[in-house]
């Protein structure tokens, strides 16, 4: 009998134990995984087409009764901006008269376009309906620093300082090639094409260097 006693004592003990684990003991650690963050890949800049910073570019001057077309081929990119412009005088060089005699405004007298470069070609049309005729000259540019698409900036530079060509001018007469300012700033300048115009003529001579 006593040793029953006792095997029951120990079993309480032992219950008691247990309740007391459960309710005031360790409890099991649960880790939870801290969330991660998402990285989302970010797709690179689509690349702009190749461009050669070794400019060629040629020009043309020619005429019919309405006007003057200044067009020419080159090396530049699709896309790069090419500059045309007409300057136009009476038939003594002297300030450009309308068909009643009197003085052209400057914006007529002096007119430009800007025209993209498709193929390798370029074209800028120039009608003078009020113009009484006289001489003419024709020059064309290209800037590369203004007004481009920005694949032609980032590849001749914020200056032109890339640019290279066949004829490099550095210092006076800035004819014709690759000009190298004296403040840094690159541009090439085509051959400047002087001729006659007047309504109705024969086309003008072409010019291509």
């Amino acid at each position: 009998m006593r040793k029953l006693t006792i095997a029951l004592v120990l079993v309480a003990l032992a219950a008691l134990a247990l309740s007391a684990a459960g309710c005031g003991g360790a409890q099991p650690v649960v880790t939870t995984p801290s969330p991660q963050p998402t990285v989302s890949a970010t797709p690179s800049a689509t690349p702009g087409p190749a461009v050669n910073t070794y400019v060629e570019l040629g020009s043309r001057a020619e005429s019919d009764q309405a006007g003057v077309t200044v067009s020419g081929e080159t090396n530049l990119a699709n896309g790069a901006v090419v500059t045309a412009e007409l300057f136009l005088f009476d038939d003594q060089g002297s300030w450009p008269k309308n068909a009643s005699g009197g003085n052209l405004t400057y914006q007529q007298a002096r007119l430009l376009k800007n025209v993209s470069v498709k193929g390798g070609k370029y074209s800028a049309r120039f009608d003078l309906p009020y113009y009484a005729g006289g001489k003419v000259a024709a020059s064309v540019e290209f800037y590369p620093y203004v007004g481009q698409p920005d694949f032609i900036g980032d590849a001749f530079g914020d200056k032109g300082q890339k640019m290279t060509g066949g004829r490099v001018v550095d210092q006076p007469p800035f004819d014709w090639g690759v000009i190298r300012r004296l403040d840094g700033f690159v541009y090439y300048l085509c051959p400047l094409i002087e001729f006659g115009w007047h309504p109705g003529q024969t086309p003008a001579p072409t010019r291509a260097p």
